[in-house]
Parts: C-alpha cells; structure tokens; sequence
C-alpha cells in the first residue's frame, strides 16, 4: 500500500470515468436500457398474443357431437396437417366443425409499432441510422439540421462524451509530458522534444 501524493503529474484519479445517462444522487449514472425495459415487456405480450392467434389460425378449434364420432378418433385428430379426413355420421348429433378464431383487432398491430418507435426513440437508434447516412449528405447544413433535430438524450450523451474526451485528454497530455523518454519525444516531435531538464545527470528520464 502507499499513502502519500499522487505519482502521476495530473493529479487526478488515473482513471476516467464516463457516464451516457446521469442521474441526480448516482456515481454511476442511469443504464442506458433502463427505460426501454418497460416497454419491452409491453412488447413481448403484444407479440405473444399475435403468435397465440396464428398458432390457433394454423390449428383451429375442433367442435365435435360425441354421437357422431368416438372420443379415441377425436383425440387422434390433428388439424395442423395437411390433408385432414374425418368421417362422421350425420345422423348422429351435429358433426364436426372447425372453429377458426376471429382477426386480430388493428389496435393490436397499431400498439406492436408505437412500442417499436418509442424504444428505437429512446434508445436513439433512430438518430444513429440518421447519422450512418451522413456520408451521403451533399452539404454541411444539412448535418445541422439534422444535429438540431436529435433528441435531447443523444444530445446529452454527445455532451457527456466531450466531457470525458476533455478530462482525458488533460491527464493523456500530463502522462505523455511525464512518462514519454527522449527518443519517443525526438521521434514524434523532433528537435523541439527536446527540453532543458533532459540535460541531467540521469539521461532519458
């Protein structure tokens, strides 16, 4: 253990710490994900119900009247396959019929895509494909507009990310000033690596 100053020039904790989403009261900030956790288990049930329904599309109710058809052949039926055959008795009770469930309401389909923009808008997703593109853009301004139309929380992990690269980069240039040798300073930076407290009694420290 060692109790006395800090060996590094700088000063500071050596390590750097960077947080996307800050919270009031929270070192460590908010998960990025925290608030799509909800709407996600709001979208695993839409889902559910769209998958019970096509399950019950692709194998529907089977109604039949006891005194047309035994119970054993009942069982036997499956009518997911292709090529289904029944035999029955007409005159015996009402048959078979086959129930098919009703169509999903549109509210369904309209709750599925709303979850879906409102993760990809919190999460910025949305932002992010926007700035995949910005290869193609012909002009600056429209990379302004398109930073001015973001939303609040990438802007704010943009400004959280500055800050990181700001105390940073302080400590990058307090180490390169500390630990670099002459010949690393000589090579990146040539003649004027070279600083008066490098003519010592100790050379190359």
């Amino acid at each position: 253990l060692y109790d006395g100053p800090s060996i590094y020039w700088h000063g500071k904790f050596p390590l750097t710490k960077y947080t996307l989403d800050p919270w009031p009261w929270s070192w460590l900030g908010k998960a990025p994900i925290h608030d799509l956790l909800p709407l996600q288990k709001s979208l695993d049930r839409m889902l559910r119900i769209v998958d019970d329904h096509m399950e019950k599309v692709a194998r529907p109710d089977l109604i039949a009247d006891k005194n047309s058809i035994s119970k054993a052949s009942l069982e036997r039926i499956d009518t997911r396959k292709a090529g289904l055959k029944l035999s029955q008795n007409p005159l015996m009770g009402k048959g078979i019929q086959l129930v098919y469930p009703n169509p999903l309401p549109p509210e369904v389909f309209k709750q599925i895509e709303f979850l879906i923009d409102q993760m990809e808008k919190l999460s910025g997703t949305r932002d992010m494909s926007q700035l995949m593109k910005l290869n193609q853009m012909p002009s600056s301004d429209t990379i302004d507009r398109m930073m001015e139309a973001m939303t609040p929380l990438v802007r704010l992990r943009s400004r959280m990310f500055e800050a990181f690269m700001r105390e940073f980069a302080t400590k990058l240039a307090y180490n390169f000033a500390q630990f670099y040798t002459l010949p690393m300073r000589m090579r990146i930076l040539g003649a004027d690596g070279i600083t008066p407290e490098d003519f010592d009694y100790d050379p190359g420290t």
